[in-house]
């Protein structure tokens, strides 16, 4: 899954993705790589799980239920494919 993300991450010109305690960040370093409708249509299917960041547009931040590992880099990786 992690070499599968960081594939995907680079695609979607990804600067920098951290987790901590269920919240992912996820930096663009260049927001305007990734398809505007896809970021929306995510958002609205997340039911607010995935939000950009207000004061810092290229931040896009997801809220992972998960505990283990596995289920996070799972959500993570099924997340980003959208963007794709």
């Amino acid at each position: 899954c992690i070499a599968e993300i960081k594939i995907i991450c680079r695609r979607l010109q990804v600067y920098h993705l951290s987790e901590s305690r269920g919240i992912v960040q996820v930096e663009f370093s260049n927001l305007s790589a990734v398809n505007l409708d896809k970021i929306i249509n995510l958002m609205r299917l997340s039911r607010g799980r995935v939000k950009m960041d207000a004061q810092r547009p290229n931040y896009m931040k997801m809220t992972t239920d998960a505990v283990s590992l596995k289920d996070k880099a799972l959500f993570i990786l099924e997340t980003l494919k959208r963007l794709e």
